[in-house]
């Protein structure tokens, strides 16, 4: 979605943009499928079937998300990238019966000059080669949730790691792609993860961010960005599981990865090492 501002587009301290993003998706879907919005919205136990990038523009280095302000007729770019082929088609019918023309951003009215659907097929994402490294550059704060154990569960409270750990970023990336993808990756590929076979080789300026989860109680959310550069352990490379792998960074292009995916958090861009 290519959108233009009217006035400058502003974000208050502390918030992070891509809040706006799931405000719209929303938005557009309530006023087209109240139902569906309310059944996606409450769904808790398979991840998020949709993710958002923030607001961004096109630079010579590629996109760059928009953190503190949006300039008044800039034009810049909404996308929402949606898994799960009944929201999809519910969400191309709105496109096609119910367009808007403008939407708001917080208080701002934005003009959409361009709307636009790209059909990925499952087969894009299978058809991959087993490769020696890559590198991922987290282009917007990221951040795992930790899994404890019922049974020594001594705490409600959800702990966090703002790290670019292989272990947890592929189980993430695992769980999302047997939720909503066709043709399932093995519960083998977990086992072997477990054994970290992805190591991280170095980062490259990896800086955390703190933004309001919740405004009106204060609740922080952490997520971190840079570059992360992985390896492939020798004594552990199976070229079927290394498959797997880059199948699953083929789709954290798109689904975002981590925590609040749905806001634009965990936007991810990928380079391999052969």
């Amino acid at each position: 979605m290519r959108l233009k501002s009217y006035e400058d587009v502003t974000v208050r301290p502390k918030v992070f943009i891509g809040q706006f993003s799931r405000a719209v998706f929303y938005t557009m879907l309530r006023s087209y499928r109240e139902e569906v919005a309310r059944v996606i919205h409450g769904r808790k136990e398979v991840p998020a079937p949709f993710s958002t990038k923030p607001p961004y523009i096109e630079t010579s280095e590629g996109p760059q998300a928009l953190y503190v302000k949006i300039p008044a007729n800039t034009p810049f770019t909404l996308e929402f990238d949606i898994l799960e082929e009944g929201l999809m088609n519910v969400f191309k019918q709105m496109l096609a019966e119910a367009a808007p023309s403008e939407i708001t951003l917080g208080s701002s009215q934005c003009a959409i000059t361009e709307l636009s659907v790209r059909h990925v097929a499952e087969e894009e994402l299978i058809k991959v080669k087993a490769c020696r490294g890559f590198s991922i550059r987290f282009m917007t704060p990221t951040f795992f949730r930790i899994h404890i154990p019922r049974a020594l569960r001594k705490t409600r409270s959800v702990r966090v790691l703002p790290l670019p750990d292989p272990f947890h970023l592929f189980v993430n990336l695992y769980n999302l792609w047997n939720a909503y993808l066709k043709r399932k990756i093995k519960p083998e590929y977990l086992e072997w993860l477990q054994q970290y076979p992805i190591l991280v080789s170095r980062v490259r300026g990896l800086n955390t961010h703190h933004y309001y989860k919740d405004e009106v109680r204060g609740a922080i959310m952490i997520g971190f960005t840079g570059t992360a550069y992985y390896t492939l352990a020798e004594d552990l490379y199976d070229e079927e599981m290394v498959t797997a792998t880059n199948q699953l960074l083929r789709l954290a292009e798109y689904s975002n990865v981590g925590g609040n995916r749905t806001a634009g958090y965990g936007w991810v861009k990928v380079k391999y090492q052969t």
